[in-house]
């Protein structure tokens, strides 16, 4: 029972640390961490660390070392998935997102959700990406998600009005 505490406390730290990384963009420190979780092998039995690594190398532009992380996960879920969707979106990599999508889909078995269409869509505000969020819109669409849920709405207007499609954005406020 002591034991299992420990390893608890010391699960916590770790997830609290490798978020500090990701809000201070310190890949230096994010590297060292995961060096530590492979040498005991922890992340690939905690989805929750694993998860946590995708998003801090995201948030430091380390986006091969965030696949790679994610690839090693035997099976990954949604949250997982969004993580590593976000983090193309925001670095404006499209066609990474699209394959993600396709791979969730076909290969995981996993629709998107709301967080992950707000995901994207946000990361296509911050890109100006304009094409990848018109194909998030008509996704939206097909799924009757746009008069379900404000906050997609909201997102894809914010995402129209950023990438300079007033006329979209209006059409969907």
């Amino acid at each position: 029972m002591v034991v299992d505490k420990v390893r608890s406390r010391y699960r916590i730290q770790l997830l609290n640390s490798i978020k500090a990384c990701g809000r201070d963009k310190d890949l230096c420190k994010a590297r060292h961490i995961h060096a530590s979780i492979l040498e005991k092998k922890l992340f690939v039995k905690d989805v929750y660390i694993a998860t946590s690594l995708i998003t801090t190398y995201a948030k430091c532009g380390a986006l091969e070392k965030a696949r790679e992380v994610f690839e090693q996960i035997p099976n990954p879920d949604i949250v997982t998935w969004n993580a590593l969707i976000f983090g193309y979106a925001q670095k404006g990599r499209g066609n990474e997102v699209l394959n993600c999508l396709k791979q969730m889909r076909d290969l995981g078995g996993i629709c998107p959700d709301r967080v992950t269409y707000i995901s994207i869509l946000k990361g296509c505000g911050l890109s100006w990406s304009l094409e990848l969020g018109e194909y998030i819109d008509v996704e939206v669409r097909k799924q009757g998600l746009l008069q379900k849920d404000i906050e997609i709405g909201n997102t894809l207007v914010a995402m129209y009005s950023k990438c300079g499609a007033l006329e979209k954005a209006w059409q969907v406020f």
